[in-house]
């Protein structure tokens, strides 16, 4: 499988796709970017957000970073899961370390759709839990 990302430019306030990203035979990840060429750990000018390999319910390609609404089960006032009615949650597409897992699979993206990306609209995900 090649991984793919979306690089976001923190200077330019854009996703980038004018630079390439290329990794050595050490496992390396570098990003070149018009003349220059740095390793992307000693930078802190892009962040990579890899996919997930997973689609939403659109067939979008969901990345790390996108902020996706999701239906879920509606609990009653005493914490028991209510399967006659449905919420809407708001989360954004992230790595759960305690897992080594997204927050995300095949069979739950289904239920999902992409509204986002916390990169571009923080204002989308003010006031959620995530």
């Amino acid at each position: 499988m090649i991984p793919k990302f979306m690089v976001w430019d923190k200077d330019r306030e854009e996703f980038s796709t004018s630079g390439n990203l290329m990794m050595d035979m050490n496992g390396i990840l570098w990003w070149q970017f018009g003349y220059g060429i740095t390793p992307i750990t000693e930078q802190d000018r892009f962040i990579l957000y890899p996919l997930t390999t997973a689609h939403d319910s659109k067939g979008v390609e969901i990345y790390a970073g996108h902020i996706v609404e999701f239906i879920v089960c509606a609990k009653n006032a005493n914490g028991t899961i209510n399967l006659n009615e449905s919420v809407t949650e708001t989360r954004v597409i992230e790595w759960n370390d305690t897992w080594c897992q997204w927050n995300v699979n095949q069979h739950t993206a289904k239920r999902m759709t992409t509204i986002g990306h916390i990169a571009t609209e923080p204002e989308k995900m003010e006031g959620e839990d995530g």
